[in-house]
């Protein structure tokens, strides 16, 4: 009986070992080219002034046709919560931050693509920019690019969300190509927006929602070619 219990136990732990070994194959695996396209990002001047820790994620390749998710690192650039000390800042005070990390995307070489100003229906034009009566009201400006670098092209997204009572934040994405993607995944070269072009840049922020450009978004997951997912989409890469 004892030998019998003795091989009952090997025996569980040959299952055990098995199924770990199983575990081990199956889970993603990251890329050295994966990682080092997630460490250039986090050392752009966009995300290296972020008042909160980055997120970074390095893309893996799933098993099987599971496709596989791109590096990207998230920053959050500004952040005000409801009732933090005076001056509350204005919908245009934010707008004027966002402004600002435009001006220094374009000075690193990204170019921008699309932008998007969208106030809530209570926002109206008022003497000194948008305003509205419900201090809950908030105004959101969206702006997307690209830049290409050693033939490798990465992707910008640059988002704020103010609310009239101060509250607001401005968050920082940048991602890149997996090492199963092409390299140039924007080889198209989708036209750029000037300055001079956008709702964010051109002026007073509108009081009425306006986007100008292409909203080329690199998905941060892409189902493998096999399985169809976005391809063919000119709006998701």
């Amino acid at each position: 009986m004892h030998r019998l219990a003795r091989l009952g136990v090997v025996a569980i732990l040959m299952v055990a070992v098995s199924l770990l070994a199983m575990a081990a194959c199956s889970k993603p695996a990251a890329d050295q080219v994966d990682r080092d396209r997630a460490a250039y990002l986090s050392q752009d001047s966009l995300v290296t002034a972020a008042v909160e820790p980055l997120t970074v994620h390095v893309g893996v390749v799933y098993d099987g046709d599971f496709g596989w998710d791109r590096s990207t690192v998230d920053a959050v650039v500004y952040r005000r919560a409801a009732g933090a000390p005076a001056p509350v800042p204005s919908l245009s005070d934010v707008a004027a931050r966002v402004v600002a990390v435009l001006a220094t995307a374009r000075g690193g070489g990204w170019h921008i693509i699309y932008a998007s100003c969208e106030p809530s229906d209570s926002i109206v034009a008022g003497p000194t920019g948008p305003t509205s009566t419900n201090q809950q009201a908030d105004y959101v400006l969206v702006a997307y690019g690209y830049r290409i670098v050693d033939g490798v092209s990465y992707w910008l997204s640059v988002r704020s969300d103010a609310q009239v009572d101060g509250r607001g934040f401005i968050e920082v994405v940048l991602r890149a190509p997996n090492r199963s993607d092409t390299n140039d995944l924007f080889a198209d070269r989708p036209a750029e927006l000037t300055n001079h072009d956008t709702c964010i840049e051109g002026g007073p922020i509108p009081a009425r929602k306006s986007t100008n450009g292409q909203p080329i978004v690199l998905a941060e997951r892409l189902a493998h070619p096999a399985v169809g997912g976005d391809q063919g989409d000119p709006l998701s890469r």
